[in-house]
Parts: structure tokens; C-alpha cells; sequence
């Protein structure tokens, strides 16, 4: 309690010393408790269930055919459940959006289809009413519905007799029989039967179900995959037309929903570590300069009987509270920015809802909090704590003299700070350059005066490829003739917007694709006007015309890398090619090549794709894009009444610019670039704090040394030099090992940079120039100063 009391006077007797390292402190230990308590939101806390460890997620994988993780097919889901011998059961999903009607005013909401047994397999209880019974999921006796409580509360008002009500989905009226809290991972409105039909059991070709399992009690999961394996071989036997080359993917379920950001958050957390470091080194060197001070008042200690780790212990327990108080503050700006990081990173990262400051971001915080006193504080003590009695003591002498031990302790401390923050100044250069690369890569259309909205037709009134066509034909051809439109088209899945499908393709006339041949390609089924509207440039031939309907021939444009990877370098135009799935007409005559587009995403690489006219082919779900001459969101009320003007019962949704969903598509990439930038701008400002302290103190200390040289004829700019050369030299060592640290440390980077390596010479050049210009100018205060010394007052000086 004695140190305890003493050290807080020590702190309150030097208010200016106490704050700059508290507020060094809080930005270092503020930083990793904001990181800690994402990284602890998103990889490290359980999914919210009954022993989540033993939930997986299970994907059908085909590595020759370039699918690596892919959707499972309903006949091959069937056949897991009944020949697995590892899981207690296991469930089916498949996103399935609906029309709400048969109210005031129609709405598209988001709705899952799932197996009767998925929520009793998650251990999910309603909150009102019941969960689907066993024999709901067959055909004919699926007409039931549960809502999530937030859907149920914004549509229906919270209504405490919502059960046994009826609601109609997509034409289709259902009874809700239960209202449950929205299940992690499987956020969305509303939720209905999966009730496979009799087309769907025998469906081992089309891939769209998610499945979930439950591991048996004791049973790991190497056992799960070796048992799955095992099944796979069984039916690559049974069926080779469909299952040859598939394999089972067998994951725990929190790794699959956190997806592609452990690599993200992993560099994050070395980045906020390095801010650390440097924060401690600035309060290490602080504590040193402190230190030096007080050798007269451990002396006497020392003369009066203190030992040396009496002298460490008082030591340590300043740079402890120090480290409490710098805790108590970093927690304090991490409250402030995680609400801040939960806006930015909205839709950008899995499981936000997660991250919060919790038992054990507490904990994470005191521990880091108490590591860094004893870090930032054991080398300063066990260096005061070395003591000459004889210096200090005598009567009269020359102020106090640091060791050159402790000289070096100091510059080999502000070299290091130089090295860890060239380090995060190229991460931070790397990322931005290699976000401008992918933000100003060509997506292969024009995105401004581009506008999207979504429709979904329910099959119950529109139950066909014709009668499909018929409403977007009448859609686009009243939308071509209204005032502010300068073009329109329709696509089944609009660029950047995550929807994708895959067809099986082959050439007709050859023979099956061997193992490591291109076998499928992507497709979407488009208007005649797309190209158009889209402004997507045709390399070769035509695009659709209104000749291209249901019962004429099959015709298909391809892109750039399906005419490479299905036909070499021969000619694609007028080639005929089959497709596995779907109603249209096979096969189906190549009519026009265009140039590659960015539908997946604007680092993804191109991969073969297919459109098809929706006359012959047709999915029912479609966006609408329209090019406007004036401000695109604008015309939305205009498509929602042209819409409604057709069918009063058909929503429209996801109204949107092409510019909004590009900027959408690159948002965890936005995310991760601010972060570290931010994160390097204070690694800088300490490094010059770090840097001005240490040339500020040498300054003070050689006071008397530069009113001698000055008496004796030296010039202002001789001090100058002489100061500036000091700072040069820690500069210059501090860059070199930051060079080579950066070299090794970037390749941590290099799944996160597009188009840009990770040892870019002109990066590192930019992060040695600009570190370089703030250490000088770090220096430049003190050196001024040195130089201003009159000689009378310096040889006066002690």
C-alpha cells in the first residue's frame, strides 16, 4: 500500500509525463481490446446452440470440375441421410424468397425452406405455437409457416393471435403455426417445409440445398469425414452419370460461417499488436528519461538500507498503474469505437451481432493492461536500480549523467518504434493501392445512370417459361416508353449480387469430358435488351431477338472465357452445345460471343458463362435494369407503379444502383483498409512522439556540451548538424530493420492484395520516404532548439 500511495503522488506530481503515457497506453491497449473483441465475437465465442461443437456443415466437392465447395443435390442429400452412420440426423436448406400478398400493399420477404427436423437438429424451441411436424414435410401437406420474431413483430404488429392465421406466399396459402427467435446463422424472415417432390428426390444433378448435421455423441470429425468419404465412393457406384468425381466436405459448422475473414482478422490482430509494442516502447523510453531523473532519490533509498528489488518493486508498481490507467482508457475508446467498427462492418463480416465488450474482453483488457506494465516497466527499473553511490551523492556535482547502457537502451527503443512502424505504414500502402487497383478495375459494364430493382414470380400464378415472359415482356416494353429511360433489360442474376448457377455443358457432337476437361459453365437467362442496357460490348455475332422464343430453336451467347475454354482457338460462333438442367430447348446454337464480364465480383477470376433468351429458358426470378438519363434512384417509384400497374399483387425489392452494389461488393475490403490505415497513423504519431523525445532529452542533457562548442566557435548550423545527424542515424538504423521486417511480415498480406505483390519496391520506397520525412521533422524541433543555446546561460547550466 506504502508503493501503492507513493506512486500515485509520483504520477499526480507530474501530470504532463502521466498523461502522454496513459493516452500512449490507451491507443495501444484500446486497439487490441476493439480487435480482441471482434476476433472473440466472430472465431472465438460458440454459436449460439446446444452443444455446438458437434453441429457441421456438409457441401458436395469436385475439385477437377472446379468446384471446391458446392451446394449438395436433393437425391444425394437423401442418400446421406439414410448411409451415414456418424450423425444423429441431418438437414436441408435452401433459400427461397416470397410474395407476401393478399394484404394492403405486396412485399417480397426473405424465407428459408427447411427439413421438418432442422430446428428440433439445432435444439431451437418456439417462442409461441410449435415447429413443424415429420409428416409436414411431404407434398400436399406443407401449407404451414414460421415467422421470426422480429418479422413477426414489423409486419404483424407483435399480434399475440397470430397462430392458426392464414398468409398467402407466392400464391400459396399457408397457416402459421409458430413465431421463434431468428436461429444464428439462419437469419431471415420467415420459414416453410422443404417437402421434396417426386422430380426433386431423383435430383442428383442440380446442386442449391445447404445441409446441416449433428455428430453422435463421441464421434470426431475425422471420424465424420472418413465415414462421408466412404459414402461418396457408395455412390459414385450406384450412380456414376451424376455422383462420379463428388466428394463430401465435411466442416464445423462456425468455420463455415465465418467463412474467408479468419485471414482478415488474423492480420488484424498482428497490426493492433505492433501498435502495442510501440506504445510501450514510447512508455518505456519515457520511464527511462523519468528514471535518470531520480537517480539522487534511489540513492539516498539505496544508502538508507532499500535493495535493489525494493527499489524494482516501487518501480514496478508505477509502471503498473500506469498500465491499469492505460487499460481504463483503452477500454473507454474501445466502447466508443466498436460502435462505430459495428457501422462500418455492417454486412461486411459474419456474426456482428457478436461483438460486444464481454466477461472476457474484460479480462483480455486486465491482462493486457497488467503484461504491459510489467513489459514498458522491468527494463527501466532493472536500469535505475543500478546504482553508482558515489555520482549521485556528492554535494554540488553536475547534475546526473546517464551510462551509455542506458543510453543505448533508449535509441535501440525509438529504433525499434522506427522499424515497427514502417512495417504497418507498407501494409497500410499495400492495401490502399491494392483497394484503388480492384476499385478501378473495369467490371466490363458501365455502372452510372444504372438502375436494378428485383422480382420474384410466384409459380403459382406464373407457372411457366410463357406466362414468365409475357410479364417481363409487358414490363419492359412499358418501361422502354417512359419519360427519363434510355434503355432497359432483365437478368436472372444481376452482376455482383452473389446469385450464381452452374449448368453442365457439352460440345455437341464430342464425347463426354474427360477428368480435368471444362465441363460447366455459369448462366443467366436475360431480355434481348440486356447487352444493351448493360452496355456489355459483343465481340462476335448477334445479340437476342424477339425471334428467340419457346418454340423456336435453342440459342445461347457466351462469353470470351467459354469460347477459350470449350473451343480452343476455333471458332465458337454457330456451335452447338447441351445443357443438363432446365425446361428450354437443347441443344442450343452459339449465336454470339460477348466480352468478359464481372459477374462474381471484381477480383474474381473469369470464368465460362452462358446467357440464355428468357423465352426459352426461365427461373422466374429476374432484375430489372433501366439506364436513366437523369438521377437513377429517382425512377424507383416510377417501377414500382409500372409493376404494380401490371400485377397489383407482385412487390418489387432490392431497389439499388449498379454504383451502390459495387461499392457493396468491396466493402470488407474498405473495412480492412481503413482499419489498418488507421492503425498506422497512430503507430506513426507515436513513433514521433518517440522520436521528439528521445532528440528533446539528449538536447537537455548535452545543454552544457553545446554552449561549450558554441563559446569555442561552433556555428548554428554545426549544432544543427550535430543534433540532426543523432536523429538521422536512429532513423536510418530503425528503416533498415524495418525494411526487413516488412519483407517477411508482408507476405502475411498476400491473400488480401489484388493486382499488386506483396514486396511492391514502389510501396516500400513511399513508407521509407515518408517515415523518414516525419522522423526528420520529429527531430528538426529539438535541433532548432539546440542551436538557439546562448553559451553564457549553457555554461551555467546543470
Amino acid at each position: 500500500m506504502n508503493d501503492l500511495k507513493f506512486a500515485l503522488r509520483q504520477l499526480a506530481k507530474n501530470p504532463g509525463f502521466t498523461a502522454v503515457a496513459v493516452l500512449a497506453l490507451a491507443l495501444g491497449v484500446g486497439a487490441n481490446t476493439a480487435i480482441f473483441s471482434v476476433v472473440n465475437g466472430v472465431l472465438l465465442r460458440p454459436l449460439n446452440y446446444h452443444e455446438p461443437e458437434q453441429l457441421v456443415r456438409l457441401n458436395e466437392s469436385n475439385v477437377k470440375l472446379g468446384f471446391p465447395t458446392f451446394s449438395v443435390a436433393p437425391g444425394t442429400f437423401l442418400d446421406w441421410q439414410i448411409q451415414n452412420h456418424v450423425f444423429t440426423d441431418l438437414a436441408a436448406i435452401s433459400s427461397s424468397d416470397f410474395n407476401l400478398t393478399g394484404v394492403e400493399k405486396p412485399e417480397r420477404v426473405s424465407g428459408l425452406r427447411v427439413s421438418a427436423n432442422l430446428f428440433p437438429l439445432l435444439r431451437v424451441r418456439p417462442e409461441l405455437g410449435r415447429l413443424f411436424l415429420p409428416e409436414e414435410d411431404a407434398a400436399g401437406r406443407n401449407e404451414v409457416v414460421l415467422l421470426s420474431h422480429s418479422f413477426w413483430q414489423k409486419r404483424f404488429g407483435g399480434d399475440s393471435q397470430i397462430l392458426g392465421k392464414r398468409i398467402v406466399l407466392n400464391g400459396q396459402s399457408r397457416t402459421v403455426v409458430g413465431v421463434l427467435e431468428t436461429p444464428p446463422t439462419l437469419d431471415t424472415s420467415l420459414w416453410v417445409p422443404m417437402s421434396f417432390n417426386n422430380d426433386e428426390r431423383g435430383n442428383r444433378g442440380g446442386h442449391y440445398l445447404g445441409t446441416i448435421g449433428r455428430l453422435k455423441p463421441k464421434v470426431s470429425l475425422e471420424q465424420a469425414r472418413a465415414d462421408m468419404a466412404s459414402v461418396a465412393s457408395n455412390l459414385e457406384r450406384q450412380y456414376p452419370d451424376s455422383n462420379q468425381g463428388w466428394s463430401v466436405l465435411v466442416q464445423p459448422l462456425l468455420e463455415t460461417v465465418v467463412g474467408d475473414t479468419r485471414p482478415a482478422l488474423v492480420v488484424l490482430v498482428w497490426v493492433v499488436g505492433l501498435v502495442l509494442l510501440i506504445a510501450c516502447a514510447n512508455v518505456a523510453n519515457l520511464l527511462l528519461a523519468k528514471a535518470a531523473s531520480r537517480q539522487k532519490e534511489f540513492a539516498i533509498r539505496a544508502a538508507l538500507g532499500a535493495g535493489r528489488w525494493r527499489l524494482i518493486r516501487q518501480l514496478l508498481t508505477e509502471s503498473l498503474l500506469l498500465g491499469l490507467s492505460g487499460g481504463a482508457g483503452g477500454l473507454i475508446l474501445a466502447m466508443l469505437g466498436l460502435g462505430l467498427f459495428r457501422r462500418m462492418a455492417a454486412g461486411s463480416l459474419p456474426r456482428i451481432s457478436d461483438v460486444r465488450l464481454d466477461g472476457r474482453v474484460l479480462g483480455f483488457t486486465l491482462l493486457v493492461s497488467l503484461a504491459t506494465g510489467l513489459i514498458f516497466g522491468l527494463f527501466p527499473a532493472l536500469q535505475a536500480s543500478r546504482l553508482n553511490l558515489n555520482e549521485p551523492l556528492k554535494e554540488g556535482g553536475r547534475g546526473i549523467t546517464e551510462s551509455r547502457r542506458r543510453n543505448r537502451l533508449r535509441s535501440g527503443l525509438v529504433v525499434s518504434e522506427i522499424a515497427l512502424s514502417l512495417i504497418l505504414l507498407v501494409d497500410a500502402g499495400l492495401l490502399i493501392r491494392s483497394f484503388i487497383r480492384l476499385n478501378s478495375e473495369p467490371p466490363g459494364y458501365e455502372t452510372s445512370h444504372l438502375l436494378a430493382v428485383d422480382l420474384g414470380l410466384p409459380g403459382a400464378k406464373y407457372n411457366d417459361t410463357g406466362t414468365q415472359a409475357a410479364f417481363l415482356d409487358d414490363l419492359l416494353a412499358r418501361l422502354t416508353h417512359l419519360p427519363g429511360i434510355e434503355s432497359v433489360g432483365a437478368v436472372s442474376a444481376l452482376p455482383l449480387s452473389g446469385a450464381n448457377a452452374w449448368y453442365a455443358v457439352r460440345v455437341d457432337g464430342q464425347p463426354a469430358p474427360t477428368p480435368g476437361e471444362p465441363a460447366s459453365a455459369a448462366y443467366r437467362e436475360i431480355s434481348a435488351g440486356y447487352f444493351h442496357a448493360m452496355k456489355i460490348r459483343m465481340i462476335s455475332g448477334r445479340e437476342f431477338s424477339d425471334l428467340d422464343r419457346q418454340s423456336a430453336p435453342g440459342t445461347v451467347v457466351v462469353n470470351q472465357s467459354f469460347a477459350r475454354a470449350f473451343f480452343a482457338n476455333q471458332e465458337a460462333l454457330g456451335r452447338r452445345i447441351q445443357v443438363s438442367e432446365g425446361p428450354g430447348p437443347n441443344p442450343c446454337e452459339i449465336v454470339g460471343v460477348i466480352k468478359d464480364v464481372k459477374n462474381f465480383g471484381l477480383e474474381e477470376k473469369m470464368v465460362p458463362e452462358m446467357y440464355f433468351p428468357y423465352r426459352q429458358r426461365s427461373s422466374g426470378y429476374f432484375s430489372v435494369v433501366v439506364r436513366t438519363t437523369a438521377e437513377p434512384i429517382a425512377m424507383a417509384n416510377l417501377l414500382r407503379d409500372t409493376v404494380l400497374a401490371i400485377d397489383s399483387d407482385q412487390p418489387t425489392h432490392n431497389i439499388r444502383t449498379m454504383d451502390q452494389l459495387v461499392v457493396n461488393s468491396l466493402a470488407g475490403r474498405r473495412l480492412m483498409t481503413t482499419l489498418l490505415v488507421i492503425f498506422a497513423g497512430v503507430a506513426l504519431i507515436l513513433c514521433a512522439i518517440g522520436i521528439y523525445g528521445l532528440i528533446s532529452y539528449t538536447v537537455a542533457q548535452r545543454t552544457h556540451e553545446f554552449g561549450v562548442r558554441m563559446a569555442l566557435g561552433a556555428r548554428v548550423v554545426d549544432v544543427l548538424q550535430l543534433v540532426l545527424r543523432q536523429g538521422a542515424a536512429l532513423a536510418v538504423a530503425g528503416l533498415i530493420l524495418g525494411s526487413f521486417g516488412a519483407w517477411v511480415g508482408t507476405r502475411l498480406l498476400a491473400n488480401q492484395l489484388y493486382g499488386i505483390e506483396p514486396h511492391d519496391p514502389v510501396t516500400f520506397a513511399f513508407g521509407i520516404f515518408a517515415l523518414g520525412a516525419v522522423a526528420l521533422l520529429a527531430c528538426l524541433i529539438p535541433a532548432s532548439r539546440a542551436a538557439k543555446v546562448a553559451p553564457m546561460e549553457a555554461l551555467r547550466y546543470e
